[in-house]
């Protein structure tokens, strides 16, 4: 997952790099620098394993818990029939 994480936050440096030597280079006035943390966020927002894993967990969330849920209703009784003589 480190990995995972750390190849992509590489990637995502490398193109705003080249994209930014595009546009005329890293001291243009229209240049704009990221901090890591705003990178990280893009990331994170639009990874689709961790949007999937964020669905399965509210999937989880929504469904009642065995242990809350009632048990199978049951009816029981009993009765006494004597006859007196």
């Amino acid at each position: 997952m480190k990995t995972t994480t750390f190849l992509i936050l590489a990637a995502t440096s490398l193109l705003l790099r080249s994209q930014s030597a595009a546009e005329g280079g890293e001291y243009g006035a229209a240049s704009q620098r990221l901090s890591l943390g705003e990178v990280t966020r893009a990331v994170l927002e639009n990874n689709p394993a961790i949007k999937e894993a964020e669905n399965r967990w509210r999937a989880a969330i929504q469904r009642v818990r065995q242990a809350y849920a009632w048990d199978d209703p049951r009816v029981a009784g009993e009765s006494r029939v004597r006859r007196f003589v």
